[in-house]
């Protein structure tokens, strides 16, 4: 279900009001339908807005008065999504601390915003949801210029944040989400979208932290961010480097997507090479347009492919045995299945 609001309908001394009033009229009407045990999907609130940022503000403050209702954290959806409001990274810390109050919101879209303004003083409320939450599973954070461009406080042009002085800075914002998920350890995040960013490497220190730690998270979207060395650096390691070396202590990332990066092919190469010995990892997209097929990459998942597959089917042979309530392993059988299945995978 979406809850899409145009400027025409509500005017100016009826904002708050009148778009409280739809939200709940629209949750009620879900929840009604749920008591009753009526059989219908999964709710998802799906908040859109269509006009200039300056109005949209208002609107945003609209849906933070209704999170602040002691009834949000009764209705029951799923997903909350925010896609292309203009929220920024002063507004997200206003409005994450209510999220955690309601205990069924399992996704979060915040795609097509501007969460990636340096905002510092901020940070805090960012990192606090993270850290306690624990039943958000899906978060997208797509298009949302959270990456290496900064708006100058001198001349209000974009910059970019790459040069001698600051190229090897932490990105704030980045930073402190990946920490928040680092910090927390009943984490529910199983997927994470942060295609279309301009991440480079001030972020990706803080993503392979994370990943270091993470037992929960199965797929990952880098897609379309700039994680080649650049033109001026040839001596420290590159951001998938430093992405490869924190796959090495990760145990439970499962997809992986590092596709439209502007990297060169030795680049996927020396990192195919690095994350050899990560045996959970089962697909690493790569592709972009007129790029060869990389060996070492497609090699190294299929590996892991077999590898999944021989170790479910030893699984399988193991509870056939307990089901069958025999008292000894049919020795034979086993030796067959662990050589040709399980060994040889290496």
């Amino acid at each position: 279900m979406e809850i899409i609001i145009y400027e025409n309908k509500i005017i100016d001394g009826e904002i708050d009001e009148l778009i409280i009033k739809e939200f709940k009229s629209q949750l009620e009407i879900h929840k009604s339908l749920k008591e009753k045990g009526n059989q219908i999907e999964e709710f998802e609130l799906d908040i859109t807005f269509f006009f200039v940022d300056y109005v949209t503000n208002v609107y945003i403050n609209a849906f933070i008065n209704f999170l602040k209702n002691d009834e949000f954290k009764t209705y029951d959806f799923y997903s909350l999504k925010l896609t292309g409001n203009s929220i920024n990274f002063e507004e997200l810390s206003l409005i994450l601390p209510y999220l955690n109050t309601n205990p069924f919101i399992t996704k979060l879209d915040l795609s097509g915003n501007s969460c990636g303004h340096y905002q510092d003083k901020f940070g805090q409320e960012i990192f606090d949801y993270f850290s306690v939450n624990t039943t958000l599973k899906v978060l997208d954070l797509s298009l949302n210029y959270i990456g290496n461009i900064d708006r100058c406080n001198h001349c209000g042009n974009e910059c970019n944040y790459d040069n001698e002085n600051t190229k090897d800075e932490e990105n704030y914002n980045i930073m402190y989400i990946m920490n928040g998920i680092k910090s927390n350890p009943h984490t529910a995040l199983i997927e994470i979208d942060l295609s279309y960013n301009n991440i480079d490497k001030s972020c990706m220190y803080s993503i392979a932290r994370m990943l270091e730690t993470n037992t929960s998270l199965k797929k990952l979207d880098l897609s379309n961010n700039i994680l080649s060395r650049g033109l001026y650096d040839e001596i420290s390691p590159t951001s998938l480097e430093i992405l490869g070396k924190s796959l090495l202590l990760n145990q439970t990332l499962c997809h992986l997507d590092i596709s439209i990066s502007c990297c060169l092919i030795e680049e996927y190469e020396r990192f195919g090479s690095i994350i050899q010995n990560n045996y959970t990892l089962l697909f690493v997209n790569y592709q972009k347009p007129h790029i060869i097929k990389i060996d070492i990459l497609d090699d190294f998942c299929a590996r892991n492919q077999k590898l999944i597959k021989s170790k479910e089917k030893f699984m399988n042979f193991i509870l056939t045995i307990r089901k069958q309530q025999k008292k000894r392993l049919f020795l034979v059988e086993l030796y067959d299945l662990i050589f040709s299945e399980f060994i040889l995978t290496f």
